[in-house]
């Protein structure tokens, strides 16, 4: 018969469930999400503004469209991590242990908050970046 038992969340997953027991800006993964959120936004400003005048309505519409919307993408997961936080700072999470469903939901969490960000942005600012090599080759 084969073992249902869940995984240890060490063997597979690279967050435990106390990741979530610091607050958000004192997370470096967290932190680092943010810094990354940051440089995104100044490439996509960078390329609005000396694109501006060659850029037709629409993609400037898109464009302004992508930045808000990786800052709504940053604010829901400040909302999550500090939802977690708060079970951490009230005791009811914090004895989770890492085999159990819970600490093996609060770990995935965990890593799709930092890793969700992180490939966002990250393919987010690539885009920008190829956006205005193709525009200065025009």
């Amino acid at each position: 018969m084969p073992d249902l038992t869940l995984p240890k969340t060490s063997d597979q997953i690279p967050f435990q469930p106390s990741f979530f027991a610091r607050p958000a800006f004192r997370s470096y993964f967290f932190v680092g999400d943010t810094l990354l959120l940051i440089v995104t936004l100044s490439i996509l400003g960078f390329v609005l503004a000396k694109y501006w005048p060659h850029l037709p309505t629409l993609t400037i519409f898109w464009l302004s469209l992508v930045g808000c919307c990786m800052v709504l993408l940053w604010l829901l997961a400040l909302r999550c991590y500090r939802r977690v936080h708060e079970l951490f700072q009230s005791g009811t999470a914090s004895s989770v242990p890492d085999s159990s469903p819970l600490g093996v939901t609060m770990s995935c969490a965990a890593g799709m908050i930092h890793w969700g960000l992180f490939f966002a942005y990250l393919m987010a600012a690539g885009i920008l970046m190829q956006l205005a090599n193709v525009l200065t080759a025009r």
